[in-house]
């Protein structure tokens, strides 16, 4: 009866199609480790770096992100943890080294710590024009206005035209 509405009837049934939409979501996080660890066998690394770049790749979270905890900064957790857990000795340099590598991985903006660095890792893969070198300068020098919406301010501290910043904007959010 109509009153009796049972959520099994809901999920989805028969044919393997339904099935393997129904799985994505869990296909799709592993194979973004598993597409950063092809991509790392296939960098120019010594065994020392491989070992490094697989430890910064396992820290990457399902965004694809390096996200530290709290205010820890995570490329010194990763050396801090590569020293005791591994006797791995690294430096905040090499790490940060390996680190910058990954970033040039695929999807653009992986391994970021933040998305003012995912927006920057983006907009240095796009071809390169006025209006790229424009939104790099936006992020890079003027995040915090740029995220409050303080347009005029970033205008006249770039000198830039209507047109441009309406350009720029529509670059950073994805819609050029």
């Amino acid at each position: 009866s109509g009153d009796n509405y049972d959520y099994r009837t809901r999920l989805p049934q028969g044919g393997d199609d339904e099935e393997d939409d129904y799985e994505a979501p869990i296909v799709q996080m592993k194979s973004l480790y598993d597409q950063m660890i092809e991509q790392l066998s296939l960098s120019n690394l010594n065994e020392h770096e491989r070992m490094i770049g697989e430890h910064i790749i396992g820290n990457i979270d399902e965004d694809g992100y390096l996200r530290g905890r709290g205010s820890v900064d995570p490329v010194k957790t990763i050396v801090n943890y590569m020293a005791f857990s591994h006797r791995i000795s690294t430096s905040v340099q090499e790490v940060e080294g390996i680190l910058a590598r990954i970033q040039r991985f695929d999807p653009p903006g992986v391994g970021a710590r933040d998305l003012q660095e995912c927006l920057l890792l983006q907009l240095k893969r796009k071809e390169q024009s006025h209006t790229t070198d424009l939104a790099i300068q936006v992020i890079d020098r003027y995040f915090e206005e740029f995220s409050k919406k303080h347009f005029s301010k970033l205008r006249s501290r770039l000198s830039m035209t209507e047109q441009e910043l309406k350009d720029v904007y529509m670059m950073i959010t994805k819609k050029l």
